[in-house]
């Protein structure tokens, strides 16, 4: 794992960013190699999301009522969940942890007794490895980057997210985490900014930033830091109530995303 700290700049914001408002679609082109250049075909699509309540507005319906969704919530904050019992507790239907996200998911076509949830405080069995394995959506909720590498690396469910053929749909930091590298700006939780070793189920010639917010200059000044370090790497800043979904051809769709 590898950070680097940034230090302070003072680019002018217009010049690195397009907005792009409402439902909009870039043709490509599509990811290539690092390595050998040639072009990847993705075996998924991702949708990645700052809040749960986005989805909403990305597709009506997303889900239809035959699709299998499993939740795989390992990006949770150890204190937000104790112990199995704390968890059984807290992502009931209507708990404290899954109540916005299920009635996100139910309100975006998915049917109630479709929607499973990844209990990590319980063997993670075959059986259960292959469930996740041919759902048609596998949800990565948000909560702390590092618990949730840590854990998806623990239970050998990398290997099943790189196997299945289900669209993956990361929030925050479960967005952040899909990516073969990420960076952090500092926040309430996170106090350094840092550059940090993903999952790799995406590895394209641009990032993401989640919770953007174009009042926030510290946040701004971050990004522009990334740009000029990174000059062949674009940004996009997904607001709060913005998603970017990426077609397995490499077409990215979006709204109220901020390009840098």
């Amino acid at each position: 794992m590898r950070k680097e700290n940034a230090g302070t700049t003072n680019y002018v914001v217009s010049a690195f960013f397009r907005f792009m408002p409402s439902g909009t679609c870039l043709p490509g082109p599509s990811p290539h190699c690092k390595k050998c250049g040639s072009e990847i075909v993705m075996k998924n699509c991702f949708l990645l999301l700052s809040k749960p309540y986005a989805m909403v507005d990305y597709k009506k319906p997303l889900f239809t009522s035959g699709d299998n969704i499993w939740v795989l919530p390992v990006c949770t904050m150890p204190d937000d969940v104790k112990d199995k019992s704390d968890f059984e507790l807290k992502y009931s239907r209507n708990g404290k942890l899954s109540k916005k996200l299920n009635d996100c998911l139910i309100q975006s076509g998915a049917d109630e007794t479709h929607i499973h949830y990844l209990n990590y405080y319980r063997p993670v069995d075959g059986e259960i490895k292959e469930n996740i394995r041919t759902s048609d959506y596998i949800i990565l909720p948000g909560g702390e980057m590092s618990s949730g590498y840590r854990r998806i690396r623990t239970f050998g469910l990398d290997a099943i997210l790189r196997d299945t053929s289900a669209t993956i749909t990361g929030i925050s930091a479960g967005a952040l985490i899909l990516f073969q590298e990420y960076f952090i700006t500092p926040n309430w939780y996170y106090k350094t900014f840092s550059f940090d070793t993903g999952l790799g189920l995406l590895d394209p010639d641009w990032m993401i930033e989640v919770h953007y917010s174009s009042e926030d200059e510290k946040q701004n000044a971050y990004l522009r830091y990334v740009r000029q370090i990174r000059p062949q790497t674009r940004i996009y800043a997904i607001q709060e109530t913005g998603y970017l979904f990426c077609h397995s051809d490499g077409r990215l769709e979006m709204k109220n995303v901020t390009i840098f």
